[in-house]
């Protein structure tokens, strides 16, 4: 029976892969059908191996037109257009050998030989954040003032690989600062803007005069964009729990309420549903026995830098703690709340609000 089952995607992110060789994929397209309707500037927030880049590289596939891609999914049926719009797509999780400014531009210069609209002139004379702005007004004009989207995955990243070194961590946020001012005044030439990250760095610190930004990280509507919900786990992989209640010995039923009590406990709003990790779950399909799968994938460097710094830290009074809805607003490099990122990590989550 197992083997007539889709194939689980395990550590996979890219969505043409995903769809093009039948993996079993959880649909989100509604999500992004009703995200890009209008043009508007995201920003979500959510741990590691939540669906964040997978979820950047559906906004690519649609903005790219790819309308038979998605022929099995929500949004075909849907009134998208499948307009062919230019991308400047970024992602800053990768270990940087060289310095941030050199690598913004190396790959913005990529982008801009991949629609033929190099020009080593501008590349040499202009810094990173300019040659940002050129690409962006560039690219507009090229494609018959056809507005421009931006996909950035982990924009924090290069912030949290230093972040034990508060003087290195301000000159690379101020750096990624410059770059992000840029979005808000080239705002006529952009039709849409995604960004990604693990953390909520204050929008005073990062993002500064970029306050036409929608931080969706906490809203109710949005709470399971990433992960699956328990109507999800059973509409997509019945068939998968039913193989792992035969291996594990057990009814379907309480197969069920064990996958429940393993890994259903993110909850990422005020009043939203829990989700199930993404990793774990496809990980506990595929290899059927149950074990910390999201946990021994690896900690965030960042947050043992963080923890080791953190001296008052009593890590067995986290159960039942209290925070103010402010505090998980009012992130800066030298005022972290580490509890704050605990949760935003994926360690630590919301039970209850008052």
């Amino acid at each position: 029976m197992q083997n007539t089952l889709k194939p689980l995607p395990v550590s996979l992110s890219d969505i043409t892969t995903i769809l093009s060789n039948g993996f079993q994929y959880v649909d989100k397209t509604e999500f992004v059908y009703n995200m890009v309707r209008y043009p508007s500037k995201f920003f979500l927030s959510r741990p590691r191996r939540f669906g964040k880049s997978t979820l950047l590289s559906t906004f690519n596939e649609v903005f790219s037109g790819k309308k038979e891609l998605f022929k099995e999914q929500w949004i075909y049926q849907s009134q998208w257009d499948w307009q062919v719009y230019p991308i400047i797509r970024l992602d800053f999780n990768v270990a940087m050998s060289t310095d941030l400014e050199f690598y913004i531009k190396e790959n913005l210069k990529n982008i801009a030989i991949n629609y033929g609209v190099f020009n080593q002139v501008d590349y040499e004379r202009l810094p990173y954040d300019l040659y940002f702005r050129n690409l962006i007004i560039t690219l507009y004009d090229k494609c018959n003032k056809q507005q421009v989207v931006i996909l950035i995955d982990e924009y924090d990243k290069p912030i949290l690989d230093v972040i034990d070194d508060v003087a290195l961590a301000s000159k690379k946020r101020d750096i990624l600062k410059g770059f992000y001012t840029i979005i808000k005044g080239v705002d006529e030439c952009l039709r849409f803007v995604f960004l990604t990250g693990v953390t909520r760095f204050s929008k005073v610190g990062v993002f500064s005069d970029l306050n036409n930004l929608n931080d969706i990280s906490m809203d109710k509507q949005y709470a399971d964009i990433c992960g699956i919900t328990q109507e999800e786990l059973e509409l997509y992989f019945k068939n998968y729990i039913e193989e792992l209640a035969k291996a594990q010995s057990i009814t379907y039923a309480k197969c069920l309420l064990k996958i429940k009590e393993w890994y259903n406990g993110f909850c990422f709003s005020e009043d939203g549903i829990s989700v199930y990790n993404l990793y774990s779950t496809v990980l506990l399909l595929q290899k059927m026995k149950f074990a910390n799968y999201w946990f021994t994938s690896g900690n965030p460097s960042f947050l043992i830098k963080l923890i080791k710094k953190e001296t008052n830290l009593e890590l067995f009074k986290f159960d039942n703690y209290q925070l103010y809805a402010s505090q998980f607003e009012t992130f800066e490099i030298d005022n972290l709340n580490l509890t704050a990122i605990l949760f935003q990590a994926g360690y630590l989550t919301i039970k209850s609000y008052d």
